[in-house]
């Protein structure tokens, strides 16, 4: 009966997963081979395996294993046809040649592939490309960036015991067969595999010069302690944050996974969010086993660690502290020069010195039933406002009143954020509020709390851009001299000290009111 091992490695590259996927040849394959196939192959491939070693640090009679059971001691299709002796699988991500094994034939790259069979082809036989190389030589080259790129393979870097490298690729996910470990360890030592090892620091020796090393190679030295932080992290969608671990002794194996590489991916404790949702990553080193669990959220706009805001990720007009967030760490705004608004809910209980040096001039705090964030900003000469609940919901006319001019869309809807109620607003255009924006509520617009919709009105505000300002005086002169109407809600706002009636009463209160404004 054939023996089939089949495996998926995950190698990060500029912060995208790139799946890519390998085909192991028949152990009978293995066995099949002549010996002047045998011999041929441990004469050229020897070598490039000892020459890789020193280059990459990846044990040579390791590595030679692999290229035996993988490809039937260069036999297979692959590594006659491209090549290949690990057989990685091609995507559009590979910059090297690319082998289409359904029709046999080798492409210098992907888009020359596309080029001549087209997106359609490419799409219905995308199991069928594979890395192609000019020689063996770059094969095995790939085969050890693979393993010193991706974090899953740390335990290979530099880790000079055959046995420990044969079951610790398998521990790290390379293939799935319970016989893969045993049967490298067994091609290591039934062809003397480890003469090609090489431990000295003379690049120029070759496998029959391979001096014997001092010491034997030291055994894979596991953590007898580890811990990892923070344990929490909601981090917004496309932002990355870096993991801290502690461990001992410094030399310990470690090995960095994630539950969910849709989620979120991890290389050396950098995590990247993929997209939305949960993913637990873990860091293990023998039988120890740490974790942090990763929430990603889309628009989330920040990085809260530990219930630490540690970072902010988008430079919008208005940022909202979310309610994880109970400090704010020094820096967290570094270089966000566009933000004019931050709101702070009471969640918030600390305030780090500095937390809001790196933003531009002419940012406010807003307090949302906060206690820290005025004195914060009295000690530190910062612009800071606190927002109370002073509007007024009518049930009966289903109108917001009383709410102060120069409000923002978004200080209303996080207010009710805070307060767990759902709240959506739209301008007098009818269109939403986008998040982050500053725009300021006025007459006319639309808020949506629940399943309960209001119309807003704010006195001396008329044409509903949340301000008192020539436009709206323009407005009253054009209503004084009969050639302009007012609506329900205009008139309403026009109604500046609430009489019952429009005249010049409430426009000279506008004025005041507008100059008071402006003076702000």
């Amino acid at each position: 009966m054939k023996l089939f091992t089949r495996k998926t490695t995950y190698l990060l590259l500029a912060l995208v997963m790139l799946i890519t996927a390998i085909c192991v040849s028949p152990a009978s394959q293995v066995e099949a081979a002549t010996k002047e196939e045998i011999n041929y192959f441990l004469d050229t491939l020897g070598p490039m395996c000892t020459q890789d070693m020193i280059d990459n640090k990846i044990l040579a009679s390791f590595s030679m294993a692999q290229a035996i059971y993988e490809s039937g001691w260069g036999t297979s299709t692959l590594a006659k046809n491209a090549n290949a002796l690990f057989g990685i699988r091609a995507y559009s991500t590979w910059g090297g040649m690319v082998y289409d094994r359904n029709e046999c034939v080798c492409y210098d790259s992907w888009s020359d592939l596309v080029a001549a069979k087209g997106s359609d082809y490419v799409k219905e036989y995308k199991n069928s490309f594979w890395r192609a190389y000019e020689s063996w030589a770059e094969s095995v080259a790939d085969h050890s960036d693979l393993f010193n790129r991706s974090s899953i393979y740390e335990s290979l870097r530099g880790n000079y015991d055959y046995k420990s490298c044969a079951y610790e690729v398998v521990k790290a996910g390379y293939c799935t067969s319970e016989t893969y470990a045993p049967y490298i360890i067994k091609l290591v030592e039934q062809y003397d595999l480890t003469k090609y090892d090489y431990y000295g620091d003379d690049v120029s020796s070759t496998p029959d010069e391979t001096p014997v090393p001092d010491e034997k190679p030291e055994e894979t030295v596991y953590a007898t302690s580890l811990s990892l932080t923070p344990k929490t992290v909601y981090i917004d969608k496309g932002a990355s944050f870096n993991l801290s671990a502690s461990f001992a002794p410094l030399s310990s194996v470690l090995v960095w996974s994630t539950g969910d590489k849709s989620v979120v991916t991890v290389d050396h404790g950098k995590i990247t969010a993929v997209d939305e949702g949960e993913a637990v990553v873990s860091l293990s080193s023998g039988e120890l086993k740490v974790k942090c669990t990763v929430k990603v959220i889309e628009d989330y706009g920040c990085v809260v660690a530990d219930g630490v805001y540690v970072a902010c990720t988008k430079d919008l007009e208005v940022v909202t502290i979310p309610l994880e967030a109970k400090k704010i760490k020094s820096n967290a705004f570094d270089g966000m020069e566009n933000i004019k608004e931050i709101l702070i809910g009471k969640s918030v209980s600390e305030i780090e010195v500095g937390a809001f040096d790196g933003i531009g001039e002419g940012y406010s705090l807003y307090s949302l039933n906060n206690s820290v964030a005025p004195q914060y900003a009295s000690e530190n000469s910062i612009a800071c406002r606190s927002i109370l609940p002073v509007w007024v919901l009518d049930d009966d006319l289903m109108t917001i009143n009383d709410i102060p001019l120069g409000t923002s869309a978004s200080i209303i809807k996080n207010f009710y954020a805070f307060e767990n109620v759902s709240a959506k607003i739209y301008d007098v255009n009818g269109d939403l509020f986008k998040a982050g924006s500053a725009n300021y509520i006025g007459t006319g617009c639309r808020v949506l709390i629940e399943d309960n919709e209001y119309k807003v009105i704010i006195k001396g505000d008329i044409i509903g851009n949340g301000i008192i300002g020539d436009s709206d005086f323009r407005l009253m002169r054009k209503y004084f001299a009969n050639e302009r109407a007012l609506g329900v809600l205009t008139t309403q706002a026009a109604d500046y000290n609430s009489d019952g009636a429009v005249n010049t009463a409430d426009y000279l209160s506008m004025k005041i009111a507008g100059q008071a404004e402006q003076a702000e």
